[in-house]
This record gives C-alpha cells, structure tokens and sequence, in this order.
C-alpha cells in the first residue's frame, strides 16, 4: 500500500526533492537499494549539497558492502557542510 502511495506522488511530484528522499527510504527500508539510488541521484540533483541524500548513498554502499565508496561519500559530505 505505501509503494503505491509513493508511485503515484512521484508521477505527480517527480521533481519534488521530499517526495524523492521518502520513496527513496521506502526503497531502502524494503531492500531494494537500486530503486533507492536512482531516486537519491535524481534527489542530489535537485538538491545538491542536501546531508540526507548523502547519507541515503552511504547507507545504500554499506549495505553493499562497499566501505570505501562509503567513506568516499562521508568525506565529501563532511566538506559539503563547510
């Protein structure tokens, strides 16, 4: 039921960065991490310098297992927040 509630905001609100990080959350929080980063890379791109975004990728790399994009992106969070 919440997937398609958050279907039918993303075909109404494509370009809205909130709408964006909740359905990409959902995807998360349901394991389907390539749904969940293909909506952040459109969320970081409307909204570039936004933490939560960065974080959703962080989160999304340690899920994987891939530690070094992981830090990568913390890094370069950190030195987007100066």
């Amino acid at each position: 039921m919440a997937a398609r509630v958050m279907d039918a905001a993303l075909r109404r609100f494509p370009d809205e960065p909130r709408v964006l990080g909740v359905a990409a959350e959902l995807r998360f929080l349901v394991g389907d991490l390539d749904g969940s980063e293909r909506l952040t890379h459109r969320w970081l791109a409307l909204s570039p310098k936004n933490g939560e975004a960065r974080w959703n990728l962080t989160r999304i790399a340690l899920r994987r297992g891939d530690y070094r994009l992981a830090d990568s992106l913390l890094l370069l969070t950190a030195q987007t927040r100066r």
